[in-house]
């Protein structure tokens, strides 16, 4: 059993913070600050990294 199947048998739910690649100097910051409730998640289809 995979770790998605797991939380979805226990009806246990994540939530997430979507960023953009741009954010990710600030989602780093606030990791650092312990202000973080959420998951970060870079949006990589709204994501150009050439």
């Amino acid at each position: 059993m995979n770790n998605s199947e797991h939380l979805s048998q226990h009806d246990i739910t994540v939530e997430i913070e979507l960023i953009q690649r741009h954010e990710i100097e600030m989602a780093f910051a606030r990791l650092l600050k312990s202000d973080v409730k959420y998951h970060f998640v870079v949006d990589m289809q709204a994501t150009s990294w050439a």
